[in-house]
């Protein structure tokens, strides 16, 4: 059997319990950038609120809903 003193186990178990911080931070930070990369398509008709994507990255577009013009916002 393993023996292990008092203080090597709260090292361990501090090591462990910041290491998973550390890891749960980086996915939500990876997570988060992948939202901001899928939010640059999407645009909003200023006068109808239609919600629709710009996949083709135009300065201007035409809304689906009621064919206005919309300029994207930088």
């Amino acid at each position: 059997m393993i023996t292990i003193d008092f203080s090597t186990f709260i090292a361990l178990f501090l090591s462990v319990t910041l290491l998973l911080v550390i890891g749960q931070w980086i996915l939500y930070n990876r997570r988060e950038e992948a939202e901001d990369k899928k939010s640059k398509y999407i645009m909003r008709c200023p006068y109808c609120s239609h919600i629709f994507y710009n996949f083709k990255n135009k300065e201007l577009k035409i809304c689906p809903r009621c064919n206005s013009y919309v300029e994207k916002d930088n």
